[in-house]
């Protein structure tokens, strides 16, 4: 579990940071929450960014539980207190099933209607804002397999057939970071490889020459230069870089 982060903005709520809390239950099935560390951590994000205050928490299960409800109780009384920067009265609950049943990740955001003489929670709508380059990783866990196996068949132009699409999800699995980024190199390497094949079969004369085709191919490679290669290995030590650093804080977090 851990606590949500954020901003309002007139009906909208932001969620824009969050970190994890240690929570241990003991053989009793009481939950132990690191109080301290969570008061820790809620004091330095104010510090690092004041705009953001007490949104409400979010929990890894996929049902309303004892535990659920009381932490829950909780972070209600956190909210109560004004150095916690609450955004409003009452926390947001946000329910993350990490298990990925049914090849998506289910993310519910639920909100308090009622809470005397039983506690009632209400679903409430959200959408993801998302830079372009992160939109297709979230489209894999939050949407779906099939989302991404049926990219794959498309970009392939290849007719398959519904039995071949169950197996394909079956098989399916994600790509880390590298091997991605291997992946998409291999993909320009041997886009570039067609397109060299193709201007040696024009030379040589085994295919006629398409004067539009060819103007395509000169504006394509017109927009790189030698100096274009130093500035992507430039961008990809930079980010392998910030890759470890981030991994190095999370460890130390």
């Amino acid at each position: 579990m851990g606590a949500l982060l954020g901003s309002k903005d007139g009906s909208q709520i932001n969620i824009s940071t969050s970190f994890a809390v240690p929570l241990t239950v003991n053989s009793e099935s009481d939950i132990i929450l690191d109080k301290d560390f969570l008061a820790k951590m809620l004091k330095f994000h104010r510090k690092v960014n004041p705009k953001e205050g007490l949104v409400g928490l979010y929990y890894t299960t996929n049902h309303i539980s004892k535990s659920v409800n009381t932490l829950f109780a909780y972070f209600m009384e956190l909210l109560k207190d004004k150095k916690n920067k609450p955004v409003f009265s009452q926390p947001l609950l946000m329910l993350v099933d990490p298990t990925m049943q049914d090849h998506r990740m289910s993310i519910k955001i639920m909100n308090i209607v009622n809470s005397n003489p039983i506690v009632c929670f209400a679903e409430c709508p959200f959408t993801f804002q998302v830079k372009d380059f992160e939109r297709t990783g979230l489209d894999v866990l939050f949407f779906g397999q099939e989302h991404y196996d049926t990219m794959a068949i498309l970009q392939n132009r290849k007719d398959v057939s519904q039995e071949e699409i169950g197996g394909l999800m079956r098989e399916q699995k994600l790509f880390s970071n590298k091997d991605l980024m291997l992946r998409n190199f291999k993909e320009v390497v041997d886009n570039l490889s067609d397109c060299e094949n193709y201007i040696q079969d024009v030379l040589d004369g085994k295919k006629p020459g398409n004067s539009d085709l060819g103007r395509l191919l000169d504006d394509t490679m017109g927009q790189f230069s030698t100096d274009d290669m130093f500035h992507l290995e430039c961008l990809v030590a930079g980010n392998f870089e910030d890759a470890l650093m981030i991994n190095s804080l999370a460890r130390l977090q």
